[in-house]
């Protein structure tokens, strides 16, 4: 049976599959910070990008940004050139109609000469441009895959697993003040000391603490999908969170994320995100973090730290310059 390669477009975070390794190697290339993984199936290899939380895309032989459909969109340009000076032609026929017609069409067929060939120059600086740096653009590509393949197994090396092989983290918010009695909310998500995977980040929804963790839990699985991993343990000091999601998710789906008095459920923008991500991993499972235990209150509190630090960078550079 051919092998199959999932290629993942880390910038944009997007992948696609391809049949052959030439074609994964051309794919790859065709993106900085792309890189490359080898499946039997293509339904393993789909699957792979799909828990990655990053959308199949799927191309015929060019990759979506190879030389070759470089080529094609500088056809495209050059083409645009030809409708210009088509229309210019047509310019001229109307004026021929005109009295004292001779200096309008004098004056259009300069200036037809003068846009044709500064439009020609920019196209052709621009094809030798990409000629001169394609060799070094490429040299560059594979230096940064294989940094970022090495970062992401230093990643997954240094991260806690507990005994079901699922992946440990802490998730906290806070919530601070403003100006103009305003609040800010954000959420801090906790791997390990000094993990390059540990974040902080602004909540994008309503500015309550209970969104500020629930985003906390929802970063924490887009941070361990982006390693390939698909098992996690989160460790949180929310009862809330953790009854939403074990006791009335599949509920709520049913009823239209209506209570049962019919209400709608409370920071449900946010935790349809959640749910949306949780459908994503293999397995998830939560752990009310115990205050009396020295070591989670220091993991949770390192979380609440990381929020508390996304304050302080948040206000930063929201201050006017």
């Amino acid at each position: 049976m051919a092998p199959y390669y999932a290629v993942v477009f880390r910038q944009s975070r997007t992948g696609t599959v391809a049949t052959n390794w030439p074609t994964a190697q051309k794919w790859r290339d065709s993106s900085i910070n792309s890189f490359c993984k080898k499946f039997s199936t293509q339904e393993e290899a789909v699957k792979y990008l799909e828990n990655l939380g990053h959308a199949v895309m799927y191309f015929n032989d060019d990759p979506p940004y190879s030389n070759s459909n470089k080529n094609k969109d500088f056809n495209v340009l050059k083409n645009y050139i030809n409708e210009i000076d088509v229309t210019f032609k047509k310019m001229f026929q109307f004026t021929d109609q005109l009295k004292n017609q001779l200096s309008y069409t004098s004056k259009l067929q300069a200036l037809n000469i003068s846009v044709i060939e500064h439009l020609n120059g920019i196209v052709g600086e621009l094809e030798t441009s990409e000629t001169t740096n394609s060799s070094t653009s490429n040299n560059k590509r594979k230096r940064e895959n294989d940094r970022v393949l090495v970062d992401l197994d230093v990643a997954k090396k240094n991260l806690i697993y507990n005994s079901n092989n699922e992946v440990v983290c802490y998730i906290d918010g806070v919530l601070n003040p403003v100006e103009n009695n305003h609040v800010l909310a954000v959420s801090g998500v906790y791997f390990a000391d000094n993990h390059p995977y540990n974040l902080h980040s602004k909540v994008p929804s309503s500015q309550t603490l209970a969104n500020a963790k629930i985003y906390g839990a929802l970063l924490a699985i887009c941070q361990v999908q982006q390693l390939g991993i698909s098992k996690i343990n989160i460790h949180t000091d929310s009862t809330f969170l953790v009854n939403c999601v074990t006791n009335y998710f599949t509920r709520w789906r049913c009823n239209g994320w209506l209570k049962k008095n019919k209400e709608p459920v409370k920071n449900q923008e946010m935790l349809k995100l959640l749910d949306s991500k949780l459908v994503l991993m293999k397995k998830v499972s939560w752990t009310i973090t115990d205050e009396n235990d020295t070591d989670e209150a220091y993991k949770l509190s390192a979380a609440k730290n990381l929020a508390q630090n996304g304050i302080s960078n948040v206000l930063k550079y929201s201050k006017p310059k």
